[in-house]
């Protein structure tokens, strides 16, 4: 079932998906980096790979303090794991000292 993309009051989805919207935001964040830091190697794999792990770096990087936020709105570990890809379990190891302890 396709949500109904003109109600902004739609959830977010569940879990990951990897689908055409995401995959227009990411080209348009590789692009863009690539053109910033490399402009005249636009093009070149070494120069698109280097903007796909620096993107890969940053969201790594971040996922920790939002994921202390989520839990800060008392979003169950069960629902941060399920968005991650993890267990529960292996969430809760790797992101617990970093979150505030709810419930």
């Amino acid at each position: 079932m396709t949500p109904d993309l003109s109600d902004p009051r739609r959830p977010y989805p569940n879990r990951p998906i990897r689908d055409d919207c995401s995959a227009a935001v990411l080209d348009e964040a590789v692009l863009s980096l690539q053109l910033l830091r490399a402009p005249m190697l636009y093009g070149d794999a070494g120069n698109e790979l280097h903007a796909l792990a620096s993107l890969r770096a940053e969201i790594d990087a971040r996922i920790p303090g939002v994921v202390a936020a989520a839990r800060d709105q008392y979003i169950t570990w069960s629902t941060i794991a399920r968005q991650l890809g993890l267990t529960t379990s292996q969430a809760r190891q790797r992101y617990q000292g970093e979150a505030p302890r709810h419930r």
